[in-house]
C-alpha cells in the first residue's frame, strides 16, 4: 500500500505528500477522476494515477507549446522529453494533439517554406527541415513551393540590400557576397546569375 499523508492545493495543481516523497505537477482534474483523498492506496493503483497524471501533463504542455509557436512531431517529442516525461506520456500527448490536427508535419513544412522563401535558398532551407525531422515525402512536396523565379527573385532582393552603397565591382566585395548568398542556401549558379544581374564580372573560378 501507498500512504498518501497530505494533499496541498495550489492555484492550478496539487501537491502530494507521500510517505517521505513530495510529488508536485499533480493535475487536479486526474486526482479527482480517481477521487484521490488523504489515507492508503494500493500500490497498483497509484502507479496507474501517476501514468494518467504524467499523460494529462504532457499533454497540457503540449498544447500550450503549439500555442505559441508551430512544431514539428521531432521538436515536440524532444522537447517533452527535455521537461522529463516518460516515453508512455509523450507518445500519448503527441497522439492526442495530433489527432485533433494541432500538429501537422505535412503543413508546417509548407508554412514553413513559405515564410523562408522571401530570404532563403532552397539548399538551407531543405537543411532546416531535415533537422526539424520533416520526412522527405514532406519535404517534396513543401519545397515544390519554391520555384526557380521566386528563388532568384528572393536572392535578388537580399543582394541588393547587402551592397546598398558597396562596389560590386570591388573584387572583395564580390566575394563577400557570393559567400553570403551560398551561406543563405542560394546554389552557385543562381548567385553567379543574381551577381551578373547586378554587374559584377565573374570567373569561372568564383
Amino acid at each position: 500500500m501507498v500512504t498518501i499523508k497530505e494533499i496541498k492545493r495550489n492555484k492550478k495543481s496539487y501537491t502530494l505528500v507521500v510517505g517521505e516523497e513530495v510529488l508536485k505537477n499533480i493535475n487536479i482534474e486526474v486526482a479527482l477522476s480517481y477521487a484521490l483523498k488523504e489515507g492508503e492506496m494500493s500500490k497498483e493503483k497509484f502507479k496507474e494515477f501517476l501514468k494518467e497524471n504524467d499523460r494529462q501533463n504532457a499533454k497540457s504542455y503540449l498544447y500550450n507549446m503549439i500555442a505559441r509557436k508551430g512544431r514539428t512531431t521531432k521538436e515536440a517529442r524532444d522537447r517533452l522529453y527535455e521537461k522529463g516525461f516518460h516515453k508512455d506520456a509523450v507518445e500519448y500527448a503527441i497522439g492526442v494533439v495530433s489527432s485533433y490536427g494541432y500538429l501537422n508535419d505535412e503543413e508546417y513544412a509548407k508554412n514553413y517554406v513559405s515564410s523562408a522563401i522571401r530570404n532563403k535558398g532552397e539548399y538551407r532551407v531543405k537543411r532546416e527541415l531535415q533537422l526539424k525531422g520533416i520526412s522527405d515525402e514532406n519535404m517534396v512536396d513543401a519545397l515544390d513551393l519554391m520555384d526557380s523565379d521566386s528563388e532568384y527573385e528572393s536572392a535578388y532582393t537580399l543582394a541588393k540590400k547587402y551592397l546598398k552603397s558597396k562596389d560590386i565591382s570591388d573584387e572583395k566585395v564580390k566575394e563577400k557576397l557570393f559567400r553570403y548568398l551560398v551561406s543563405r542556401g542560394y546554389g552557385y549558379d543562381l548567385v553567379k546569375k543574381v551577381m551578373r544581374t547586378l554587374g559584377a564580372e565573374i570567373s569561372e573560378n568564383m
